[in-house]
C-alpha cells in the first residue's frame, strides 16, 4: 500500500488506558490509509520500529524538552512530511513549536490537567509566570487544542484566551471490559451508611 499522508502521534507506549486509546486511534488512521508515526518517551521503552505501520520512534531524552529532541523531530518531519502532529503531555512544547517552524499544516495538542488552584493563587512567582506564558504561546501555535473535559475547555478559554473556534472537547475513551459486566450480580445496588452519634 502506498501512503499519501502521514500523521505523527506522540504518547507514552505503556499499559495505561490513555495509551490504549491512542494505540486504537493510530490503528484507525492506519485502517483509513494513513502512514502513522508514533513517538514515545525516551529512556523508557527504547522501541524503534521504522518499517511498520504504525512506525515507532523513541525521543532521545527521557522527557522531550532538549535541543537533541528538537533536532530529532526536525529530521523525522523532513523524512515523513506529516500533515498532522498530535501531541500529548510532556512532548507538547517541543512538538508544537518545531512543527510550527517546519510548517506542518495541522498541529493538535491535548489538554489533560486542570491548573492547580494553589498555583493560581500565587501569580507573582517568576517560574509560574514563565510557564503560564510559555503555555499560552504554545496554544497560539496550535491549529486545535483538545481538552478532555468541558471544564478544561472553559479554563482554556478564560485563562489562556484560546479562541473558541480552536477548542474541541476530545474525551479519552476507555475500552469496554465485558468481563467486568459479566461478573456483576443481578441484585440492585444498595447504599449503606453509618451515622456516628457523638458520645
Amino acid at each position: 500500500m502506498s501512503f499519501t499522508k502521514t500523521i505523527f502521534i506522540n504518547f507514552t507506549l505503556n499499559t495505561s488506558a490513555v495509551a490504549d486509546y491512542y494505540r486504537a486511534l493510530a490503528n484507525e488512521f492506519v485502517h483509513r490509509g494513513y502512514k502513522v508515526v508514533i513517538i514515545t518517551d525516551g529512556k523508557r521503552t527504547h522501541k524503534v520500529s521504522e518499517n511498520t505501520n504504525p512506525a515507532i520512534f523513541t525521543w532521545p531524552s527521557k522527557r522531550p524538552t532538549r535541543l537533541a529532541d528538537a533536532r530529532f523531530l526536525v529530521k523525522l518531519i523532513k523524512r515523513f512530511r506529516p500533515v498532522l502532529i498530535f501531541s500529548n503531555f510532556g512532548a507538547d512544547n517541543i512538538s508544537i513549536f518545531v512543527s510550527w517552524l517546519m510548517k506542518v499544516p495541522l498541529r493538535f495538542v491535548t489538554y489533560h490537567t486542570m491548573l492547580d488552584p494553589e498555583v493560581v493563587k500565587k501569580p507573582n512567582q517568576a517560574a509560574i509566570i514563565f510557564q503560564f506564558f510559555r503555555k499560552r504561546i504554545i496554544f497560539r501555535l496550535t491549529t486545535m487544542v483538545l481538552p478532555v473535559a468541558a471544564a478544561l475547555k472553559q479554563e482554556l478559554s478564560e485563562v489562556y484566551r484560546v479562541p473558541d473556534e480552536r477548542i474541541r472537547v476530545f474525551h479519552n475513551a476507555i475500552g469496554a471490559q465485558p468481563e467486568l459486566v459479566d461478573n456483576e450480580t443481578s441484585y440492585p445496588p444498595h447504599l449503606i451508611s453509618r451515622r456516628i452519634i457523638p458520645g
